[in-house]
């Protein structure tokens, strides 16, 4: 009798030691696991793609399989947004991850097809010519305009028959326009060069070549964006020269074949250099912001810097500035 009891104590005390073994068993963790494993981490597979693929980019230029343009990747900064908004995306219908995937693979195609400057079409360097009507008995003085951006920009004078005669190279679907009029005995003379630069060809290279005459007084004035521009106007019988610019370089060079010149610049993020005869009265005024400048043997007098004698010289220039973040340095020559 007590030998059943304790059997029947026994098999009670078992089963209530596996009933706590129970209760403290730790739930199985691994089905949530995998459910999150489900849900993609977009984010992290971008930014995975996108080194392996700046490092074959750079693997393929060190090797000279390719040739990468790096300077070119600044124009995809949208990408920096469109990575922020994937890190925080939590995908798990089939449909929408196969199209976000599909979406990273064109914006890394986006990617390669920017840093190597893979053609889409025909790029090759196109000439554009235009030549103004030639110079009439009546005609006593020229007005000339140019206006043109994203170009490299070199202007000349010679002997001609024309007020200017103007070559456009680019390599982008461009044009060259010209409108010449007269009025009076005026010449009024229009140049606009206009470049098609959509973003994904990258930088295109566009240079415009323009000529005046040198047997009339001219008034020059350009619009010119953001150019490199370099100007020999030493032969050129200049009356005034109005320059409007954005980020850009000027590298002017003025003569002494007229009694007066005056010219006036606007410019933002500049480097302006500018050659002076050494026996031309110079004065010049700026205004602006942030400025070096350098101004070879001129005086400051009150704001204004004038050579010595200026007044009293057989030929003036006078320069008046509206610069940004400039920098402004005259030269004699």
């Amino acid at each position: 009798m007590a030998q059943d009891q304790d059997s029947k104590h026994a098999a009670k005390s078992n089963k209530n030691h596996e009933s706590d073994k129970t209760q403290t068993q730790p739930v199985d963790s691994a089905p949530n696991e995998r459910q999150q494993d489900r849900n993609w981490n977009l984010g992290r597979l971008f930014w995975g793609l996108l080194l392996v693929l700046v490092g074959g980019l750079i693997l393929a230029s060190n090797f000279g399989w390719l040739t990468v343009s790096w300077d070119n990747l600044w124009r995809l900064w949208p990408l920096a947004i469109i990575a922020a908004g994937l890190s925080v995306l939590s995908v798990r219908s089939r449909v929408w991850r196969l199209a976000t995937l599909l979406l990273i693979l064109l914006t890394l195609a986006s990617v390669a097809f920017v840093a190597t400057g893979w053609p889409l079409g025909d790029h090759s360097m196109r000439t554009y010519t235009t030549t103004s009507q030639k110079l009439a008995a009546v005609v006593t003085s020229a007005n000339i305009s140019l206006k043109a951006g994203m170009s490299q920009i070199h202007i000349t004078s010679a002997d001609q028959d024309a007020v200017a005669v103007a070559k456009f190279d680019s390599g982008s679907t461009a044009s060259l326009n010209e409108q010449s009029s007269r009025n009076g005995t005026i010449q009024q003379t229009d140049l606009t060069a206009n470049v098609n630069n959509q973003w994904w060809l990258g930088t295109i290279n566009s240079t415009l070549d323009l000529s005046l005459t040198r047997s009339l007084p001219v008034t020059l004035s350009l619009d010119i964006g953001a150019s490199d521009t370099t100007a020999d106007l030493s032969q050129v019988q200049l009356q005034a020269l109005n320059v409007k610019a954005g980020a850009t370089k000027l590298d002017l060079t003025l003569g002494d074949r007229s009694a007066v010149t005056n010219v006036d610049i606007e410019s933002g993020a500049s480097s302006v250099i500018l050659r002076v005869p050494q026996n031309s009265g110079v004065r010049i005024k700026l205004d602006g912001g942030m400025m070096s400048s350098h101004m070879a043997d001129l005086q400051n007098n009150n704001g204004t810097y004038e050579s010595a004698g200026c007044d009293s010289a057989a030929k003036k220039i006078n320069v008046t500035g509206r610069l940004g973040l400039a920098s402004f340095t005259i030269e004699r020559y």
